[in-house]
């Protein structure tokens, strides 16, 4: 069996699999990270909160904000088994209970820098985290390196084959009407798809906060103690549903109108 290779940099768990067959190897926040590793990307005031160990300069937690990012060094270098690489994927109860969740997620097999962590808070609440927490997993993975070519005509490119797929995309394998067909021969088709079209409203309301802990909990917090007045955060909301329930509730009240005038 292959061995994927690690150095600690830092003070830091080391990665391991929660079962042997679990896809994904474990990997902590580590124990050391002082502020000036905390890079948050992007800089906006209140993005990143944190509280420092005044004896030793190292962070004891960092509060992430709503739609906000972070950058969180590993503590780990790894050496890829030949012909693998490694892709960083969500935890799940990290990812569904707090809604964190990574971008940057692919480490080449040549890298061989400490392995980072871009985390991006997508939920409304600001979230706590604190050192030696186990905050996301390393899948390992078979590449091709076959090498790009360009050829000179679509015949060389596909040799005359023709998938049901075609070249339909965006929904296409939802309407047998399109599958199969190219561009050209797919205009003019009638679809039974309906696009998707809604005007959208931003909404500022104040969030909630919570604290994620190594068993993957949610601990409200009182928002006096995770930020300074009362922080506010933009949240999406369908125009179009709050139009309804206006013209809803004008018919409501004009029924009822009505009614009365009948009775007198």
């Amino acid at each position: 069996m292959e061995k994927l290779k690690f150095f600690k940099t830092r003070n830091v768990q080391s990665p391991e699999r929660g079962t042997e067959l679990s896809a994904g190897v474990d990997m902590y926040i580590p124990v050391d990270l002082s502020l000036n590793e905390l890079s948050a990307i992007q800089p906006v005031k209140g993005q990143v909160e944190v509280k420092v160990n005044p004896t030793t300069g190292m962070l004891q937690e960092f509060t992430l904000m709503p739609q906000r990012r972070v950058l969180i060094p590993s503590g780990i270098k790894v050496k890829f088994p030949k012909g693998y690489c490694g892709l960083l994927v969500d935890k799940s109860g990290v990812a569904s209970k707090v809604g964190i969740t990574l971008l940057a997620k692919l480490i080449d097999e040549d890298y061989q820098g400490e392995i980072h962590f871009n985390l991006v808070n997508t939920s409304d609440m600001a979230v706590k985290f604190r050192p030696g927490q186990k905050i996301t997993q390393m899948v390992v993975m078979p590449v091709s390196y076959c090498q790009p070519e360009e050829v000179s005509t679509i015949d060389e490119l596909y040799a005359g084959e023709v998938t049901d797929r075609g070249e339909g995309g965006f929904g296409s394998t939802n309407d047998e009407a399109l599958k199969g067909k190219s561009l050209q021969e797919r205009n003019g088709i009638e679809t039974t798809d309906a696009p998707i079209v809604g005007d959208w409203d931003v909404k500022v309301e104040s969030y909630n906060t919570a604290e994620f802990n190594p068993n993957d909990t949610i601990v409200p917090q009182d928002e006096k103690t995770t930020a300074a007045g009362k922080p506010l955060m933009m949240k999406f909301v369908k125009a179009q549903a709050e139009k309804s329930k206006t013209k809803t509730a004008k018919k409501t009240t004009k029924k009822t109108t009505s009614k009365k005038k009948t009775k007198e």
